[in-house]
């Protein structure tokens, strides 16, 4: 099976993982090293082409899957001028039903310079999980496949009829 952009994979009898980023015209693979916690890392490696791989979660999204809603955490800023502002994490949604919003956290006064939200501290990450329990709460599931940042969980439930 050959990988395709956006296809988290590892080769066979190995446990690295790694995010396929470019394929070339000639067939070879560039991909980044991988974790799910922290997303892509490293310099690019290439793939010769025909490397067998295992494609662990693809780049197909599960909004594309029929009858369910599925939402992102994204980290957004509101500058108020060129120094500051207020940021927070939102869970932009997308379903049968159109956009949404399914959740944000509190915003919180930012300062530039200081450290933001998608840094990942361990008071920015507790912001984000207690976004994160709030949607769980409301019968969202959360959808393990590939990060591109800390904070882009993804997640899904039944679409409302």
């Amino acid at each position: 099976m050959s990988a395709s952009p956006g296809d988290v994979f590892r080769l066979p009898g190995r446990p690295e993982l790694y995010l396929a980023e470019a394929l070339t015209p000639g067939g070879a693979l560039y991909a980044r090293r991988y974790d799910l916690y922290i997303g892509t890392y490293g310099e690019p490696l290439a793939f010769p082409p025909d490397t067998p791989v295992e494609v662990l979660f693809s780049s197909r999204g599960a909004e594309d899957e029929p009858g369910w809603s599925c939402c992102e955490i994204a980290h957004r800023a509101q500058y108020e001028d060129a120094w500051s502002g207020w940021e927070w994490f939102e869970a932009e949604g997308v379903g049968p039903e159109g956009r949404f919003s399914a959740g944000r956290s509190i915003p919180r006064r930012f300062v530039r310079g200081e450290p933001m939200l998608a840094m990942g501290t361990e008071s920015n990450r507790a912001i984000h999980r207690r976004l994160l329990e709030a949607l769980i709460a409301e019968g969202w599931e959360p959808v393990m496949e590939r990060r591109l940042a800390w904070y882009a969980m993804r997640l899904r439930r039944r679409a409302k009829e």
